[in-house]
């Protein structure tokens, strides 16, 4: 059962690194998926430092995924969540983002948000 709890751990880290990678090239993403590779740092982290059974990774990994469809999914409804989400996400993404300049990020996410406008128009007029 402990090799069991090292293979699931190992794929908690690495899906806390590829996310971490992804927040840091992609820098247009959505606070959602922000806060999901946030999760799942936070998740390869606390493990181990609290002592917990590596086994609990297991729990972890659907959680992350579960926890940012959920902020996905209430950020547009709740304006105090959306804040606090955003705050948070902006920490974590200025931690990973160390060493990128601040216009190039800006012009990714303003670009981001013209594109899901125009994808959000283009639905609105099919229907």
């Amino acid at each position: 059962m402990e090799a069991l709890g090292y293979v699931v751990y190992t794929i908690l880290v690495i899906l806390a690194i590829t996310w971490a990678f992804g927040v840091r090239v992609k820098l247009g993403i959505t606070t959602s998926t922000i806060i999901g590779s946030m999760f799942f740092s936070l998740s390869a982290i606390i493990i181990p430092a609290t002592g917990l059974p590596l086994l609990y990774a297991l729990l972890f990994i659907p959680l992350g995924y579960l926890f940012s469809l959920f902020t996905a999914h209430i950020m547009p409804r709740s304006k105090f969540l959306s804040n606090f989400f955003i705050l948070l996400g902006s920490i974590y993404a200025g931690i990973i983002r160390v060493g990128i300049d601040k216009n190039k990020i800006r012009l990714e996410q303003e670009k981001a948000a013209h594109e899901a406008v125009e994808s959000w128009a283009k639905k609105q007029d099919k229907k």
